[in-house]
């Protein structure tokens, strides 16, 4: 009778974890807080990541309407807590976003690659930005129908279009492991970047949608990634439709 009291137990026990999608921490190499705390449980975490992400876009269209002087009509929706991993939610007429949860680290790739659980069942594109905490954090490079591969900024192999609004000029930058950013080939006068400007997408065919923020740079005139590998649990997938 006991043994078929803790098999019970046991089982409403798994039942309750999976159904919350709470599961523990790895001891991935360089990983930080990879699981869902107790917040999550709640949903604070993917509807935060969500939120900063909308307001992203919102900076982006605000920043390639400044700029360009293009009257860009939002039709976004209103945000809502209880967003959930792999639904779409549309922001813009040219876009929408797609809340994935990261899944899996490749070994030894971390943080230059990891997985997330959403794919094209969900509306993810290859090649679609992926932002953490409001800004660029990789790109989509492989899609199947239940998961995506997601290629970071801390990854060398990693090269995306940026502008600098102060001065006009854009430059193809290259990622690395250490967040520094380095400017591969530049267009206009490069040399005039100043301390704490913030880098934006360009908006190119592979650096869409134009202006989320991606790079600052500091004092020493080095160009680097706004975002961090820490504490990393979902992150928003912007698709250019």
């Amino acid at each position: 009778m006991i043994r078929i009291y803790l098999f019970l137990s046991l089982v409403v026990f798994l039942f309750i974890f999976y159904r919350a999608g709470i599961y523990f921490s790895i001891p991935f190499y360089k990983v930080n807080k990879l699981y869902v705390n107790q917040a999550d449980v709640c949903g604070f975490v993917s509807d935060s990541q969500l939120k900063m992400g909308q307001l992203a876009l919102e900076f982006a269209v605000k920043l390639d309407s400044d700029f360009f002087l293009e009257q860009i009509t939002l039709s976004c929706c209103q945000f809502q807590p209880g967003f959930q991993p792999g639904e779409i939610y549309p922001h813009a007429n040219t876009f929408y976003m797609v809340l994935g949860r990261v899944i899996m680290i490749p070994p030894g790739r971390f943080p230059r690659e990891l997985v997330i659980g959403v794919g094209k069942e969900h509306g993810v594109k290859r090649y679609s930005l992926v932002l953490k905490d409001g800004v660029l954090f990789g790109r989509v490079i492989d899609v199947s129908a239940q998961e995506s591969r997601v290629l970071t900024i801390f990854s060398d192999d990693f090269f995306v279009d940026l502008f600098f609004p102060s001065i006009g000029a854009r430059g193809i930058v290259r990622g690395s492991e250490d967040g520094k950013l380095e400017i591969v080939t530049g267009f206009g006068r490069t040399s005039d970047f100043r301390e704490g400007e913030i880098v934006v997408t360009a908006g190119s065919r592979y650096s869409s949608p134009f202006g989320i923020k991606s790079g600052i740079v500091d004092k020493e005139g080095n160009l680097k990634a706004l975002t961090s590998p820490d504490n990393l649990l979902y992150v928003v997938v912007v698709v250019t439709q």
